[in-house]
């Protein structure tokens, strides 16, 4: 239901607008014992949004290729990314209070995202490392299958925008974001213990989450149009 009424919401929200600015950025995100991910230019569109005085509220996009994310409420533990790289689209909804300063605009930001993954699955060998040092196994191979549902999250950060000339502006922005989705493993591990023997378990755990949480970085341009709506401002980043 949440997933739901922000992805609406985010959509509603895209669909009252005029533009009054855009501009050209790069968003990048550090997950939580994850992998440095980057975006998947120029599939980044944010800051689209209305503001009244102070006060205002963004949405947008960003298409991320994610190089590896960790797992949560599981029974495997490491430092390494336990999921191969894949694509993640990320909608977020945020309120965004501004306050302006004697070279630029300071911007405080809050609120909620929802995100869908393309074709998430476990990383095996990772997988097979942690379990097989867990298990004080010779060796381990795993056969896994996982659920790959829709997510979503809380987000809150901040901004600083500084003007070049009446037309452009140079952002800089840092947020961190804290979500999960469904992660429900299943398969086979198979392997050769301590005493030589081989071994065969099933592992199951219908509980397990994709950590959806880390450091969002973003530097870029916001240009003004020349002839903003005046019922309210529009930015967009891209």
């Amino acid at each position: 239901m949440i997933k739901k009424s922000l992805l609406l919401f985010s959509l509603l929200l895209c669909s009252q607008f005029s533009q009054a600015q855009y501009g050209l950025s790069a968003t990048y995100f550090i997950p939580k014992n994850g992998s440095f991910s980057n975006p998947v230019t120029p599939f980044s569109f944010r800051g689209l949004g209305q503001s009244w005085g102070l006060f205002g509220v963004e949405t947008g996009f960003t298409l991320f290729r994610m190089a590896g994310m960790n797992i949560k409420e599981t029974a495997i533990k490491t430092n390494e990314s336990l999921t191969d790289p894949f694509f993640s689209l990320m909608i977020p909804v945020e309120a965004v209070f501004s306050l302006p300063t004697g070279i630029g605009l300071f911007q405080l930001k809050g609120g909620g995202f929802v995100y869908g993954n393309l074709d998430a699955k476990t990383h095996l060998g990772n997988f097979d490392r942690a379990y097989k040092k867990q298990n004080d196994w010779i060796l381990a191979n795993a056969d896994l299958e996982n659920k790959n549902g829709l997510g979503y999250g809380y987000r809150f950060g901040l901004s600083y925008l500084v003007e070049i000339n009446p037309q452009v502006s140079l952002t800089l922005e840092g947020n961190y974001l804290s979500g999960q989705s469904e992660w429900a493993w299943k398969g086979t591990v198979e392997g050769v213990n301590t005493n030589g023997d081989f071994v065969s378990e099933a592992f199951s755990e219908a509980n397990a989450q994709l950590d959806y949480s880390g450091y969002e970085i973003s530097i870029g341009l916001v240009f003004q149009s020349a002839n903003p709506k005046k019922k309210g401002k529009r930015r967009r980043r891209r």
